[in-house]
């Protein structure tokens, strides 16, 4: 009987490159450059409902149109993943990747869920594994500078609906948070 063995994870990204930043502002702008990368790449689709999911080739026909292209979907933290590892016939999550990269650094992808629906200090508070205390402090500090007429809010817009809007809305969140020290 042969014994199965799980398949390591061979990573583009090496180096300290292949971890996110410890603070949260840096860690956006890492994602940011991520999702860019991936959606000039001929193997990606951005689509913010699934993690890192293959379009299968050989579907049963109920999704031909897109199946035909041996693409692979994927959301922003699934954009980290991609280029993380380049397999676009892999699907894959940031708890699959755990054991590859740890735990620290499978929560920091995970919590980027939150950032692509505008949930800023769930964000925040995954990201940086924050306190209550802690993360009580950071709300305070960004609600005030978020009412500052040179940070104020623009509008949060889903990627669907506007991916260039959705980008600007991540860089507000970065200078927000980086101006907090996060």
């Amino acid at each position: 009987m042969t014994k199965k063995t799980k398949t390591e994870t061979k990573f583009k990204l090496e180096g300290p490159a292949r971890f996110l930043p410890a603070k949260a502002s840096d860690g956006i702008d890492a994602i940011i450059k991520d999702l860019e990368a991936v959606e000039a790449n001929a193997k990606y689709d951005i689509d913010m409902s699934g993690w890192h999911d293959p379009i299968l080739k050989d579907w049963d026909g109920i999704n031909t149109e897109r199946a035909v292209t041996g693409r692979c979907e994927v959301c922003l933290a699934g954009a980290r993943l991609a280029r993380l590892a380049d397999d676009p016939d892999r699907g894959l999550t940031p708890s699959s990747m755990a054991r590859d990269l740890g735990n620290a650094e499978s929560d920091k992808i995970a919590s980027l869920d939150s950032l692509r629906k505008g949930q800023l200090f769930v964000f925040l508070k995954r990201y940086e594994n924050l306190s209550v205390t802690e993360d009580d402090t950071a709300r305070d500090r960004a609600a005030a500078l978020a009412r500052s007429p040179e940070l104020s809010a623009p509008e949060f817009v889903e990627y669907e609906d506007g991916r260039e809007k959705f980008k600007i809305w991540l860089r507000w969140a970065r200078d927000i948070l980086e101006a907090c020290g996060h």
